[in-house]
């Protein structure tokens, strides 16, 4: 994929994260280290704690592919805490898609995911924009 190409899915993530009021939009392998992320602002915490954080979600997204061939599989997970809302969900090869936002967004988040899932999966593939 060119670096055209690259640049005008990179732009077209932040536009839409800007857009819609999201923090954060990252990409989670299976072992909690993140592949790829793109933020307007940093999570407030040490560095420490964000690796924690993002193997909680890893193992906890891992944790539920357990419960596929009996309850199906998983839409989404969502945390909402008193001033962050964190929604992941699975997108393949183990890995996990995250979605941090700000409690107030009144956007519909679920949404927001598959669309932000998109544009990174075309980014991905190299299509054009």
């Amino acid at each position: 994929m060119s670096s055209i190409e690259m640049m005008c899915n990179t732009e077209r993530l932040q536009k839409m994260m800007a857009t819609a009021g999201i923090e954060l939009f990252g990409i989670i392998n299976k072992n909690g280290r993140i592949l790829d992320a793109w933020s307007r602002k940093d999570l407030r915490i040490s560095k420490e704690k964000k690796e924690i954080l993002f193997m909680q979600i890893a193992l906890q997204s891992s944790m539920q592919r357990d419960f596929d061939e009996d309850l199906g599989t998983v839409s989404f997970c969502m945390i909402k805490r008193e001033k962050l809302r964190f929604i992941y969900r699975p997108i393949g090869l183990g890995n996990t898609a995250l979605v941090v936002t700000n409690k107030n967004n009144d956007k519909n988040d679920f949404r927001l995911i598959d669309d932000l899932c998109k544009i990174y999966s075309s980014e991905m593939q190299g299509e054009d924009c």
